[in-house]
């Protein structure tokens, strides 16, 4: 593996670091949220920011209290299904890959687990496809394949959008592709739709990481920040 920690229990404080991190740092992510870093408790163990680690700003925010994730005791953010969500708004066009570590507690059709901030028919977004525990990424109408996380359980996802070439991958399984259109991200949302997420819209599970590139990585490379949140998340990918 990439990055090699010792024997011991894991938490934010000593997973993800070192050389991994050093090699995401390297492949200049335009947005970074990293397990357990930069958590801005807004009171009640609710989260309003999550500092952006790649040096560009994008902070992910929510100043809403009734919209706010709660940090879990591992410093994981849970999204509760109900109205809670954070965004970051920037610009970002295709090509995109983005990756989270995601756990799904729950699974509702069409609930957005990671979205762009661009709303219609242009939005992309991760999400609950059209049975359970299956996964689907939306480029406005179109779909590209359906994978599976099971629920309660910790996957690396990454998503490329790049054109005709654009694709969805779980841990370091073969990728599902499809055509990803011309569609515009504007950032990124987490737990629920781009634009303005209404009631029975928002996604129930919780998130380690999010990092996001302003380009089309290739199967190496997605292999190095897959591997990577397989450490961050202590999970076999």
């Amino acid at each position: 593996s990439l990055l090699h920690v010792g024997v011991g229990r894991r938490n934010a404080q000593n997973v993800g670091s070192g050389s991994g991190a050093s090699l995401i740092k390297a492949l200049n992510p335009i947005a970074w949220g990293r397990f357990g870093i930069g958590l801005t408790d807004a009171g009640g163990g609710l989260c309003s920011a999550w500092a952006d680690q790649s040096g560009n700003g994008n902070n992910i925010v929510q100043a809403t209290g009734a919209n706010q994730p709660t940090i879990q005791s591992d410093r994981s953010l849970l999204f509760d299904g109900i109205a809670s969500f954070m965004r970051a708004s920037f610009a970002l066009i295709q090509p995109v890959t983005a990756y989270v570590l995601m756990n799904a507690i729950s699974w509702n059709a069409n609930n957005a687990a990671l979205s762009g901030a661009t709303a219609g028919a242009t939005r992309v977004a991760l999400t609950d496809a059209s049975a359970s525990p299956q996964l689907r990424m939306n480029f406005g109408a179109q779909f590209v394949g359906i994978t599976t996380l099971p629920l309660s359980t910790y996957g690396a996802l990454a998503v490329v959008t790049n054109g005709a070439t654009s694709l969805l991958q779980h841990n370091n399984n073969a990728p599902l592709t499809g055509n990803g259109g011309a569609n515009t991200w504007g950032g990124i949302t987490l737990g629920g739709d781009s634009g303005t997420p209404t009631a029975g819209t928002f996604w129930n599970g919780s998130f380690k990481e999010v990092i996001v590139y302003a380009a089309a990585h290739d199967a190496a490379t997605r292999r190095t920040v897959i591997n990577y949140l397989g450490q961050v998340g202590n999970i076999s990918v």
